[in-house]
Parts: C-alpha cells; sequence; structure tokens
C-alpha cells in the first residue's frame, strides 16, 4: 500500500513537472518558434502589387504604376525564427508641371521607371495560430531611368528639349506583414513598411 501511494505521488510530481515546463515553454513561443502557419524549411513565396511611399517630387502626378513585387524567403531555425531570401520589383510614374510667366508658358514632364533588387531577413512571431507574423528588412539597389522634357510655349511658338538619365541608388526598406494561408500551399499576405507602404500578395508555400 506504501510503495503505491509512493509510485502514485511520485506520478502526479513528474506530470505536474511535465506540465508546468510545457506551460513555461509555451509562454516563450511567440518568440522562439514559427508557430502552426509556417515551420522550418519552408520557401515562401510572394507575388503582389503595393503602394509606393517614395514617389519623387517636380510636378503633379499624372500617372502612377504600382509597385509589382515577388519575393521569396526560406525559413532556417538559428535560435529564432528567421527566414532569409530575395526580393526584385518594379515601379513607374509620370509627373507634370505647368508655369504661366508673362508670355511664356512652360511645361515640364518627367517619365521615372524604377527596377530594384535584393536580400531580405523576416523575423517570424508566433502569437496567432491561424496567421505567419513577421517583420525585417530589405537592401538592395535601385536602378532608374528619367525621361524629361521641358516645353516652352513664346508667341504662338514651341520648342521642346528632351533629355535622358539614367542612375543607380541604395535601396533599404522595413517592413511588417501578415499571411494567412487557406491549405499547405495557398495563402494571401498583406505587408505594410517603406517605401512600399502597402502591398496585397498571393502566397504560395513549399516544404522541403
Amino acid at each position: 500500500m506504501k510503495k503505491t501511494i509512493i509510485i502514485s505521488l511520485l506520478l502526479a510530481a513528474s506530470v505536474a513537472s511535465v506540465f508546468g515546463a510545457s506551460k513555461k515553454k509555451k509562454k516563450g513561443e511567440w518568440w522562439n518558434s514559427y508557430g502552426r502557419a509556417v515551420q522550418e524549411n519552408n520557401l515562401l513565396l510572394n507575388v503582389g502589387m503595393g503602394i509606393n511611399g517614395n514617389l519623387g517630387q517636380g510636378g503633379d502626378l499624372s500617372s502612377y504604376i504600382p509597385p509589382f513585387e515577388a519575393s521569396g524567403e526560406y525559413t532556417t531555425f538559428i535560435g529564432v525564427p528567421i527566414g532569409f531570401g530575395g526580393f526584385i520589383g518594379y515601379t513607374g510614374y509620370k509627373t507634370e508641371e505647368s508655369v504661366n510667366a508673362a508670355a511664356t508658358y512652360i511645361t515640364t514632364t518627367k517619365e521615372r521607371n524604377v527596377f530594384y533588387f535584393g536580400g531580405l531577413a523576416n523575423y517570424h512571431f508566433n502569437l496567432v495560430d491561424e496567421l505567419d507574423l513577421y517583420a525585417g528588412a530589405k537592401i538592395g539597389l535601385d536602378f532608374k531611368n528619367e525621361d524629361k522634357k521641358v516645353s516652352t510655349t513664346f508667341e504662338g511658338t514651341t520648342t521642346t528639349v528632351s533629355e535622358s538619365d539614367e542612375w543607380m541608388s541604395l535601396h533599404f526598406g522595413i517592413n511588417a506583414g501578415a499571411t494567412y494561408y487557406f491549405n499547405d500551399f495557398f495563402g494571401v499576405n498583406v505587408e505594410a513598411g517603406f517605401p512600399t507602404i502597402l502591398r496585397v500578395a498571393a502566397s504560395f508555400k513549399l516544404d522541403f
């Protein structure tokens, strides 16, 4: 009888210890695990469009091509739930500015195209079982080309001067987002940040 009581107490203590440890682990899982939506060794692909917060200056916006972006990320656990990958995108816009000074009418038109690509890193949070929540940063290069036309009208005569320019600049972005997966393969992603203020994308998940 005594042996039975002792064994029962030991089993109860063991169960309580395991339960307590699991509860303690669960409290930390929001920062040290991917959660149920995404696991380690997943390839996460996003293709979508957004709203650019860095359109440049000089005149009124006459046309605009929203950022079209594609990105890929591979989740790899290195003590914390991180994902590394790359991105590529395109955006463009056209501005027009008119100045009427006395008898001279000047119109300046600028058309700019921006191609960009680079690498990204995201930190994933296990806060909501149904969502893959993350925050991260991007760094890369912008390749820009601009066509500029200046038309001057004076006493009924118009002259137009055109010039083109190309240059490269650093691309740096920060972002936070969430992905909801309808199944093990397909989902919808919403991401906010800068320079792309808001992006909505179709998401695809592959397991390796």
